[in-house]
């Protein structure tokens, strides 16, 4: 892993363990839960457009939108670089399917379920900025008891017609 990658995992790791503790010393309002997810979605966007960035850099796919496939292969990189065990089981040009049996976020994502925002917020972040939009289905996680993860990233169009999903768009 270069230099660049090592950073941004060092920083990400960092922050999803301030974030981690802010939440188990926030009090269970909904206001202090809209603050801590909202904070945590600007930090996955920030450490989602670097590890892009170095995946470009690393690839040699600069000044172009990332394919459908590349997209899957930033992604399932991004979460092994941080300890998940994501793999894509489908790849198509409106959507990628992924799957993970251990969260990289650990045992404590039990007890902070809303963590699985930012692999929404990085995921959705990356494939909007490569498709100009994105939609990202959690339709399993581990977080809330379920044996894995299952995610779906729609892509362009498709993302419109997701329902019960996350949205992404890029501002021009």
């Amino acid at each position: 892993m270069d230099r660049g990658v090592r950073t941004a995992v060092t920083e990400l790791r960092r922050e999803i363990k301030a974030q981690l503790a802010r939440h188990a010393d926030a009090s269970q309002d909904e206001l202090a839960d809209a603050e801590l997810i909202t904070g945590e979605l600007w930090v996955a966007a920030d450490i989602g457009g670097q590890m892009e960035q170095e995946y470009r850099r690393a690839s040699g796919a600069q000044g172009q939108p990332l394919s459908a496939e590349q997209i899957a292969e930033c992604l399932v990189r991004l979460k092994a670089a941080i300890g998940g065990t994501f793999r894509v089981v489908e790849v198509m040009p409106e959507r990628i399917v992924l799957v993970n049996s251990r969260c990289p976020f650990g045992a404590e994502v039990q007890h902070s379920p809303s963590l699985c925002r930012m692999t929404s917020a990085v995921f959705g972040g990356i494939a909007a900025r490569n498709a100009d939009e994105a939609a990202v289905s959690l339709e399993e996680r581990i977080a809330v008891g379920d044996p894995g993860c299952r995610v779906v990233v729609h892509l362009g169009a498709a993302a419109k017609s997701a329902q019960r999903a996350h949205h992404y768009t890029v501002a021009h």
